[in-house]
């Protein structure tokens, strides 16, 4: 890496973490979801049960609230600290995308990407372009938390098929079971990815089924005990809250009143208001497909948990514009990457018009 690179990432990540942290417990609690998230840590007792109004919050799992629960003791009880853990996850994001470039691709790729996630307005302010979307990388909310696990345990997928290191199967079903514990079941599209992603190159070779199945093992011995112990304690007060209408009805219904047409995620994904490269996205899912990078890892499951995650919310019936949350991460990555390519064919084509 050229010293031109260096200094250009570090100027990203002091930029990255003045975005993330200036200014950050400024702002007052925004009505519903960062009230009711901050009264759920407010409630937490000596035996670290969620309650909500004196009476069992059954909606989340529990790992965002004992996180900002530590953090609100150690830093205060302030906005800052109610924050923080979604702040330092956005941080820290952002340099895991830097750090899945530089290995897998090149430095130039690292500060397409970074800048693209930067860039993207919904990971940063309250209600882009008026719509509403109150959680983000500055908010007291549970998404960034489980983005951070989500995209951790993908880039150490990638790293398995590379190496074929087992420890990393390991490493990585846990950082998709935490990613369950901070804000759901969204986080089983990584081991869903990683199934499709065998498909593409079945015809090379053989699927792999063990490593997987191992992978599943790993996720249901960290997500599983609090499930249990939630339905074991709160039965189908629970099932009915937790799994039938924050998953099933959502799925297939529209509640709360978040109404949208089928592309309602789509349309805000190529609105710059909301994501500022949303066009190149699509060129370079395009790219990545029809030159049959998708074949290699490190190009194909980021580019399949986009798809993925793309399909699975445009027919999820209930439309709520953070939803699109979780794609920003991957896709800034492979806008980077088709950046990067045009970059250098414009390289190329000076160059040889100079040598003309």
């Amino acid at each position: 890496m050229s010293l031109i690179h260096k200094i250009i990432l570090v100027l990203i990540c002091i930029t990255g973490f003045l975005m993330c942290f200036w200014g950050l417990g400024e702002r007052y609690l925004e009505r519903w979801d960062e009230e009711t998230n901050v009264a759920v840590v407010n409630s937490i007792n000596n035996n670290f049960e969620l309650k909500i109004n004196n009476k069992p919050f059954l909606e989340k799992p529990p790992l965002w609230y004992y996180l900002t629960f530590l953090t609100a003791k150690i830093l205060g009880d302030n906005n800052f600290s109610y924050r923080f853990v979604s702040a330092f996850s956005g941080f820290l994001l952002m340099l895991a995308i830097i750090f899945y470039c530089i290995r897998n691709f090149n430095p130039n790729t690292a500060i397409f990407s970074s800048i693209v996630f930067l860039t993207t307005s919904q990971l940063f302010y309250i209600n882009p372009d008026g719509a509403f979307s109150t959680h983000n990388i500055r908010s007291a909310d549970l998404d960034l938390l489980q983005m951070l696990f989500n995209f951790v345990s993908l880039f150490l997928i990638v790293e398995y098929e590379k190496s074929k290191s087992q420890k990393l199967i390991i490493i990585g079903g846990i950082f998709c079971g935490l990613g369950i514990m901070s804000k759901g079941f969204i986080s089983l599209l990584i081991p869903l990815t990683w199934i499709l992603w065998q498909f593409t190159k079945i015809y090379k070779t053989k699927l792999s089924i063990l490593p997987i199945l191992r992978f599943f093992l790993v996720v249901f011995l960290v997500a599983s005990p609090w499930h249990i112990y939630m339905v074991l304690n709160h039965g189908n007060e629970f099932t009915q809250t937790y799994f039938f209408y924050h998953y099933f009805q959502r799925a297939t219904q529209t509640i709360e009143q978040h109404y949208g047409y089928t592309f309602h995620h789509i349309e805000n994904l190529l609105n710059p208001n909301f994501f500022s490269s949303g066009i190149i996205l699509f060129f370079g899912l395009v790219y990545i497909l029809f030159t049959k990078k998708i074949l290699n890892a490190e190009f194909g499951i980021i580019t399949l948990f986009t798809l993925l995650y793309l399909i699975l919310i445009t027919f999820v019936e209930t439309k709520i514009a953070w939803y699109l949350l979780g794609i920003y991460p991957t896709a800034a990555i492979i806008c980077g990457l088709f950046y990067d390519n045009l970059f250098k064919k414009i390289l190329h084509h000076r160059k040889i018009l100079i040598d003309k």
